[in-house]
């Protein structure tokens, strides 16, 4: 590395550091401890994956290729399918951390970590994986889970014809996007985009996350009434609103520092963000929420079909979904 890039190196670190980054500064991290990388590790393999975005080699492919034979080959063969990451996070953070020693910067935190694969893996969506043809045979997708996030590897198999494997190839641990359901699942609606601001996880191409308060149908029962505005109003004396908005079917609760949270009445729910904070036990928010399906006779749920406030017990009268 030469003093030029030893210079850009050096700035972009201050960056990470300060947790003020895009894609595009973690795109020229790579590009940057590239060459000095040792050959076969996560900064060299993820540095080439990034910049060569069809790849018929290295260990993601390896690992795509092998996944789809032994699937197309599983009426004939007692292979054991092992479905893994092909880097940890924890090997990747050590491998960055080595390569930024070599220059003599200091290591990220864990945070800061987290947020620069995330990036990575949003870098990586939709990467193609060819064969020696230069076949396309699979690909990469992002999913976002409630404990993970993850970089699929996706394969078009033999047989049946058209038929899809999809598997783990990476995964970054979910501190940014909350969910309550264990089995949820989001999907961007287009290509995800990651950025950090003030050491803050910004995704945009993706819902925003939400929290509803709204009422569910019963196993016995009609179909529930959805919630109106007038109903609302019947339930605000002693909630801790800060404001109400009639005209636009809303009300501001303050969150623990003072900030206003809105919920907006929209489609017969009561939809507020879905931020961990709001939703930890002394926060005003989170007491509103728990007031107001108690008064209006409703659950408290998110996007995935995870509930707050609830029981087995109570789970169990509602109608599946």
């Amino acid at each position: 590395m030469d003093a030029k890039q030893k210079d850009l190196l050096t700035d972009l670190h201050a960056r990470l550091i300060a947790g003020d980054f895009g894609e595009v500064d973690v795109y020229s991290l790579l590009a940057l401890l590239l060459d000095d990388a040792p050959g076969g590790g996560p900064v060299r393999e993820l540095g080439d994956f990034v910049a060569h975005r069809a790849r018929g080699k290295g260990h993601v492919h390896r690992y795509l290729r092998e996944m789809k034979t032994v699937l197309d080959q599983r009426d004939t063969q007692q292979k054991v399918l092992r479905v893994r990451a092909v880097f940890s996070d924890e090997e990747i953070a050590r491998a960055l951390d080595t390569a930024l020693a070599v220059h003599g910067l200091a290591a990220l935190s864990q945070a800061r970590h987290r947020q620069v694969q995330l990036a990575v893996l949003s870098m990586l969506q939709g990467v193609s994986i060819v064969d020696n043809t230069g076949t396309r045979f699979g690909t990469l997708e992002l999913s976002i889970m409630r404990d993970v996030i993850e970089l699929l590897g996706v394969v078009t198999l033999s047989k049946p014809p058209g038929a899809r494997g999809y598997f783990r190839a990476l995964a970054v641990t979910n501190d940014c996007y909350p969910m309550y359901s264990e089995h949820g699942q989001m999907r961007p609606r287009s290509l995800l985009k990651v950025c950090v601001r003030g050491g803050v996880t910004v995704l945009e191409g993706i819902k925003p996350f939400e929290i509803h308060v709204g009422r569910k149908r019963e196993r016995v029962g009609d179909a529930p009434a959805p919630i109106t505005w007038a109903e609302v109003e019947t339930t605000l004396p002693d909630l801790p609103v800060m404001a109400v908005r009639p005209d636009s079917a809303e009300l501001d609760v303050p969150a623990t520092d003072r900030t206003p949270v809105t919920f907006r009445l929209h489609n017969g729910r009561l939809s507020f963000p879905g931020r961990t904070e709001y939703i930890a036990k002394d926060s005003p928010v989170c007491l509103c929420a728990l007031l107001l399906k108690q008064r209006l006779g409703a659950h408290v749920y998110d996007d995935t079909g995870g509930y707050l406030f609830e029981t087995a017990e109570t789970l169990n009268t509602l109608e599946p979904e």
